[in-house]
C-alpha cells in the first residue's frame, strides 16, 4: 500500500494536494467528501484517474480522481 499525506485542500473545486511517502506531490479531485488537511491516507500507487484511498487512522474511504501526478509542491502561504 502506498502512503499519502493531505497538504492542502480547495473547497471551491474539491481539489486535494497530496504528498506521497516518496516526497512527490499529486493533485486529485474528491468525488464525495474532502479529507482534512493533515489526514494520512493509504491506497494504490499514484496514477491518473480514479483511486480509493483509506484514512490510516479511521479506515474511512475517500474516492479521488488523480488529475496531476509528480507535480511541483504547492506554494507556501
Amino acid at each position: 500500500m502506498h502512503r499519502y499525506h493531505v497538504t492542502e485542500i480547495q473547497d471551491d473545486d474539491n481539489s486535494v494536494s497530496l504528498r506521497d511517502s516518496s516526497g512527490c506531490f499529486h493533485v486529485a479531485r474528491a468525488m464525495t467528501e474532502l479529507p482534512a488537511v493533515g489526514t494520512n491516507l493509504a491506497g494504490s500507487l499514484p496514477g491518473l484517474g480514479y483511486r480509493v484511498l483509506l484514512c490510516t487512522l479511521t479506515s474511512r474511504v475517500f474516492r479521488l480522481t488523480f488529475e496531476r501526478i509528480n507535480c511541483p509542491p504547492p506554494p507556501q502561504h
